[in-house]
């Protein structure tokens, strides 16, 4: 991010959970209040499994929007045939260099393939004028999967799970787990955590909210052991060196066997709301959309946010929206999408209707 640094983009990639995210946005946070960048742009790609064709029009839109009149629109970039798109991607590299710009792009996994090559040319070619140049804008990036080729101006940094120090920490810190680490009869429990978290932090978030109460974190952790997949020598290994060599996939199934542990436990209204939650997209997880469709379940959000499955503006992870959406399965999936899709029809329908009366429009026979 310095000024004379030979960089102009960071990539943080890695498994889910791991906190990419969290670093985008501890950048974007401690440069807002400093003289360093005149605009920001902030973007996040559609879910994996999502339709991406219109992410592109979509991050040209957020670019016009948040740049408030920008000298190089990309909307118009965007909408010219591809001869003309690249034509025009200087043009944008020019500009970046000539001013201070932060652009965060996060989420990016669902615009590329397993092995890193993008689904569409158009963000390859993208990605790379926004990293070529000698100026002072920088670009952050954030995906699960490593992009390729990868600018060589881009520092790639892997965000892994915690090592045991830092784990022990952010457990000591913690209100629940300090408690149980400083009360000699609980803290083998906290040891166990450890061991079973692997230093992942969102595991650890959830192993938090549970350890409330020692017993519940205990047959919390007694399901999560039973489901596994990893044997015990690869979890003494992190009291042995200090760092998990669990895999991305690893971990997603420890997170998943969690989530489907403390949601198990719940009570069934707040379990078919979670389900309900989960199957949302990220924009519709409003508590006034919430409370309008599922007003007879709605209260029950605070048992969510108790067992730390969801905050309190109804944020989910998408490590644990993911394992949600498995869960509830796909009539309960197809279900929650009709209704959303009825729902913004009827407001839609509605708005409509509301314009024609402000204007005096009225039906035929109403004229007559």
């Amino acid at each position: 991010m310095a000024r004379e640094s030979k960089h102009t983009g960071v990539l943080f990639h890695g498994m889910s959970g791991g906190g990419k995210t969290a670093c985008a946005l501890e950048l974007a946070y401690q440069y807002q209040d400093i003289d360093r960048f005149q605009h920001f742009v902030w973007f996040k790609a559609p879910p994996e499994g999502h339709d991406i064709s219109a992410a592109l029009a979509s991050f040209a839109s957020q670019w016009d929007i948040q740049l408030d009149q920008p000298e190089v629109s990309l909307v118009a970039i965007n909408n010219a045939d591809d001869a003309a798109f690249a034509a025009k991607l200087p043009r944008l590299t020019r500009f970046l260099e000539q001013r201070s710009v932060l652009i965060v792009l996060d989420n990016l996994e669902s615009l590329l393939r397993e092995n890193g090559q993008w689904r569409d040319a158009r963000w390859e070619k993208l990605v790379a004028a926004l990293s070529d140049h000698h100026g002072q804008s920088k670009l952050v990036l954030t995906s699960r999967v490593h992009p390729q080729p990868l600018h060589p101006r881009t520092l790639a940094l892997p965000v892994h799970s915690l090592s045991l120090d830092e784990a022990a920490l952010l457990a000591r810190q913690s209100p629940n787990l300090g408690g149980l680490l400083r009360d000699e009869a609980h803290r083998p429990l906290v040891v166990r955590t450890l061991k079973l978290m692997q230093g992942h932090p969102e595991l650890l978030k959830l192993a938090e909210a549970q350890a409330i109460s020692p017993d519940r974190l205990s047959a919390h952790l007694d399901r999560a052991q039973e489901a596994a997949t990893t044997g015990a020598a690869q979890l003494e290994a992190f009291f042995r060196t200090g760092q998990s060599t669990l895999d991305p996939d690893g971990f997603l199934a420890s997170l998943y066997a969690w989530t489907k542990s403390v949601s198990g436990a719940l009570s069934e209204p707040a379990r078919i709301l979670f389900h309900h939650l989960c199957c949302l997209e990220e924009g519709d997880r409003e508590k006034s959309i919430i409370e309008m469709i599922w007003s007879d379940i709605a209260s029950t959000t605070r048992d969510l946010v108790e067992a730390g499955l969801v905050d309190r503006a109804h944020h989910i992870h998408p490590g644990v929206a993911e394992a949600g959406r498995e869960q509830a399965g796909p009539d309960l999936r197809g279900s929650v999408d009709a209704t959303l899709a009825a729902f913004w029809m009827a407001l839609g329908q509605a708005g409509v209707g509301d314009r024609k009366l402000r204007h005096g429009e009225t039906s035929p026979a109403r004229r007559s």
